[in-house]
Parts: C-alpha cells; sequence; structure tokens
C-alpha cells in the first residue's frame, strides 16, 4: 500500500505541475479592455519564439483558463476547472503553435461559473468561494516547448497570461 501511494504522490507531482512562467516570446492579441459577456472573449496567440510551442490535448488544458482579481484581498483567484479527460480526438497529434504562427484560443469560461447557461457568480478552484462576475480578469493557458498529447507528457510546462480585461 505503500508503494502505491508513493507511486500516486509522484503521479500527482508530475500530472499536476503547476507551470513556470515564460512569456516574453508569446504574443496576446485580440483582447478588448472590457467585455459585456464571456462569449465575447475570442484570443489569440502568437508564437514569436523561434521554436513551436505545444498545448495539451487533455480536455481542457488546452483551452484559457479564468483567472479574477479580488479587490479586497489584492490577490488573483484561479476559476473553478474541470477534470482532465484524455477521450479526445486526435489523441496523439500534438497541438502544434510553429513560430511566426498565431492560433485562436478558446477560452472555457463556463465551468468557472455557478450556472453554464445563465451565470450569476465566478467560482474559485476551491469549488465553493463564489465572486460576483463583473469584475478584473486574465486568461491563463498552459503550454510546452516539447509536443503534448495524451500519451507525451512534457518534462516541462509553462503558463503565459493575458492582460487584464475587465466584464462589466
Amino acid at each position: 500500500m505503500k508503494t502505491l501511494n508513493m507511486i500516486l504522490l509522484a503521479f500527482s507531482l508530475v500530472w499536476f505541475q503547476p507551470g513556470q512562467r515564460e512569456e516574453p516570446d508569446l504574443a496576446w492579441t485580440n483582447i478588448e479592455a472590457v467585455y459585456r459577456t464571456f462569449d465575447a472573449i475570442k484570443p489569440i496567440l502568437i508564437n514569436k519564439k523561434s521554436q513551436s510551442l505545444y498545448l495539451s490535448r487533455i480536455y481542457p488544458n488546452g483551452y484559457a483558463r479564468l483567472k479574477r482579481f479580488n479587490e479586497s484581498s489584492g490577490e488573483w483567484e484561479l476559476g473553478e476547472w474541470s477534470i482532465a479527460c484524455g477521450t479526445v480526438a486526435d489523441a496523439i497529434v500534438p497541438i502544434e503553435i510553429k513560430p511566426q504562427e498565431s492560433r485562436a484560443i478558446e477560452v472555457f469560461w463556463r465551468v468557472s461559473m455557478d450556472d453554464w447557461d445563465n451565470p450569476k457568480y465566478f467560482v474559485l478552484n476551491d469549488h465553493e468561494t463564489k465572486r460576483p462576475l463583473n469584475g478584473r480578469y486574465k486568461l491563463l493557458l498552459r503550454y510546452a516547448l516539447q509536443p503534448w498529447t495524451v500519451i507525451h507528457h512534457p518534462k516541462k510546462t509553462y503558463i503565459v497570461e493575458s492582460e487584464e480585461f475587465r466584464v462589466e
């Protein structure tokens, strides 16, 4: 049993690693200063690196995630996130963004809301704490510099954050 626990711990440390920030060679475009709805957020990521970058094939990890600013604490808070699923189309084909290319990035915002169809609150990563929808947000996206598929996992992942925007 102890060996199984050690294996599970090692797996979780690799699988759930938070990622390191490495942004200078990436740029977000098509982000407005203010949005009325989350559906209107349609960002594009430009790879200015001299090498390809890869997004996760594991659903929904290849999507942008919301981060909301808490005015009272002065901290950025992650929104709720989904359980990862490897049952996806083209599971062994990497999602590659080649150097100097861009890609539209989908925002998986509904999972951070109290109700998918008629949201009233932003729900934090603890799955319980609720914040008002109106506020300051950023997008967060994990990527790797090695191909990333359901079978092949990179040794290191990175995080790119968008500039701040408001939802009113």
